[in-house]
């Protein structure tokens, strides 16, 4: 066994867990058993595993996001569909319904930053669907539970941003964490 870069959540319709390892490779684990069902190679080392329905969704340190459709039986690696997301690797991975969303890293005079712009994609194809910008340079996202196409961005200095990437012209809610530490609860 080497070690584990990322995990999924229990994939639809099984009990299986998606792991990656440093090698690089996926896997799957029994979460009932703790089992290991099947090990199967990959082209890049993937940082981000989400589970969607029946297909299995990796970002990878290359910028890609590709799909495996894990029921298949055999050897190989199981992967449908590809898109290059970012110039460098995939920094968050989030799955809403039929919606991919992703935040990486770009390149700027030769080094890497964060990519300015939220990537959304269509699930059923890896179809590219109009990007939602973020000036600040996203640092986390996660989707609303109950609002399956908006997105939570949130930058390193804390800037927090709820987008509705259905609806391009709305200009979303802003909100500014207060990051610096307050020195009198310090002393």
């Amino acid at each position: 066994m080497h070690p584990i870069t990322s995990f999924s959540n229990t994939i639809s319709a099984s009990s299986n867990i998606a792991f990656s390892t440093s090698v690089p490779e996926l896997g799957l684990l029994d979460s009932r058993t703790a089992k290991l069902v099947r090990q199967w190679p990959v082209s890049s080392l993937v940082t981000h595993l989400v589970s969607s329905h029946t297909l299995l969704l990796s970002g990878s340190a290359d910028g890609s996001i590709r799909t495996h459709d894990v029921r298949v039986k055999g050897r190989g690696e199981f992967s449908e569909a590809c898109v290059q997301a970012h110039l460098q690797g995939v920094q968050g991975l989030e799955v809403s319904g039929n919606l991919v969303f992703s935040i990486g890293w770009g390149v700027r005079q030769g080094r890497p930053v964060p990519d300015t712009f939220v990537k959304v994609y269509d699930l059923r194809s890896l179809k590219p669907l109009t990007p939602t910008p973020f000036q600040a340079g996203p640092g986390f996202i996660n989707t609303m539970p109950r609002r399956t196409s908006s997105v939570v961005v949130t930058s390193n200095t804390g800037l927090v941003s709820i987008v509705d990437t259905s609806n391009p012209s709305d200009p979303g809610e802003f909100y500014q964490v207060n990051l610096r530490p307050n020195i009198s609860n310090i002393m």
